[in-house]
């Protein structure tokens, strides 16, 4: 089944380009490993290092396993007010990593929420020392 790119181009406003002039996109079938597989049967490799895939590639064994063990107990709960063992154990893990004066961690769901925490938490820092 192929990608409807007409619906897509009107519909859908992709990172990087006008939404009024918007540039191609090139449908994706697949991935694996540091490649992109095309509908055409292209194989690109990710030179942009994909938002998720930057550090390990695509279709990783174990990392798909995990994933859907996880998906199996929960896809996301929201962090405001609430816990669960997963994020307490990567928590001791990273606080065990980090020097003593590093012993807090705020769990962000994207880059931008990651800047924009760490700019407040220097604010922060920055005042208790005036």
């Amino acid at each position: 089944m192929s990608i409807d790119l007409d619906y897509d181009q009107q519909h859908l406003w992709h990172p990087y380009t006008s939404s009024i002039k918007p540039l191609p996109c090139y449908p994706v079938s697949s991935a694996e490993g540091c490649e992109i597989v095309l509908e055409d049967g292209t194989r690109l490799v990710d030179g942009m290092a994909s938002w998720w895939a930057c550090i390990h590639g695509y279709k990783v064994p174990e990392l798909d396993q995990a994933a859907a063990h996880q998906l199996g107990n929960m896809s996301h709960v929201m962090f405001g007010g609430l816990t669960h063992k997963p994020a307490v154990e990567l928590a001791k893990k990273l606080v065990a990593l980090t020097p003593p004066s590093l012993e807090q961690v705020f769990i962000s769901d994207s880059g931008s929420v990651a800047v924009e925490v760490a700019l407040k938490t220097g604010a922060a820092i920055l005042a208790r020392k005036r």
